[in-house]
């Protein structure tokens, strides 16, 4: 399957997901579902490529260093995840930052010291 097509699809996944949404919240982020989709395929692109080269190159006199694909997957991953979360905010679908069933056992074990 091509790129453009790949891209539509996490697109319209994007879509499906806040099928239920008001209608102003998807035109504002409609851009944003265009850009994750294209950072999630290009993802997938450099995860293969990583899993056949790997992380590490070596040059001919043996010095290692870190693969730019591996460079660019760590900071595109990045990228995508603040999408995420963007979008997130804006659909109005994400929790907010209060205390969770982690926070509450962190706090009760405190509290038995």
């Amino acid at each position: 399957m091509n790129e453009d097509r790949l891209i539509e699809r996490e697109y319209k996944h994007f879509i499906d997901i806040y099928s239920g949404a008001d209608e102003t919240k998807l035109k504002i982020a409609n851009d944003l579902f265009w850009k994750a989709a294209f950072l999630k395929v290009q993802l997938y692109a450099l995860e293969d490529k990583i899993k056949r080269t790997g992380a590490v190159e070596y040059s001919n006199k043996g010095n290692s260093r870190v693969s730019l694909s591996y460079k660019t997957y760590l900071q595109s991953i990045s990228v995508y995840q603040s999408l995420l979360k963007t979008i997130d905010k804006i659909m109005g679908s994400g929790e907010e930052d209060d205390a969770d069933e982690f926070d509450d056992f962190i706090l009760k074990a405190a509290e038995t010291r």
